[in-house]
């Protein structure tokens, strides 16, 4: 897991995310993972198993919201090369979720031959969700994917 925290001089912790953790953070607290397993008729210990797999990555950043809520000051950040392959990273794990339900060998999983469709309905759904959990982890400040090199705030922080 690919996390690091920079604690700046005025107490504020600032957090670089990668790709895999805030995928598996958006599809397990922000209730992707549930609605898909539902609609697809899976029982909860497939929810369970898949949170419990990365716990790690989802209590990270719960933890990190609860202080927030308690008065710590936080700041997210993900890199260009993070929202670019985020929905990248949730869409192979929605169609990973549905070769499973299909029972297709993990071994054809790589193969685009057999890439399952993803109703129009479910990918409107998963970037809904995806941008409420943005407004969240974001604090509904909006997202700064890219500090350049020519920012002051690059070298600063």
């Amino acid at each position: 897991m690919e996390v690091v925290s920079i604690p700046k001089k005025s107490s504020i912790n600032v957090w670089f995310i990668d790709t895999n953790v805030i995928a598996h953070w958006i599809l397990g607290s922000g209730g992707i993972l549930n609605d898909i397993c539902s609609s697809l008729e899976l029982s909860n210990e497939f929810v369970e198993v898949y949170i419990k797999r990365y716990k790690s990555a989802i209590d990270f950043i719960d933890e990190i919201l609860i202080h927030r809520n308690s008065g710590c000051q936080d700041e997210f950040y993900i890199s260009s090369l993070t929202s670019n392959e985020l929905f990248s990273a949730i869409r192979d794990e929605v169609r990973s979720i549905i070769f499973f339900k299909n029972g297709i060998p993990i071994s054809r999983w790589r193969d685009s031959r057999n890439n399952p469709d993803i109703p129009e309905s479910t990918y409107q759904e998963v970037y809904n969700k995806t941008l409420k959990s943005f407004d969240y982890l974001f604090d509904n400040h909006g997202m700064t994917p890219n500090i350049g090199v020519l920012s002051p705030r690059f070298f600063s922080l």
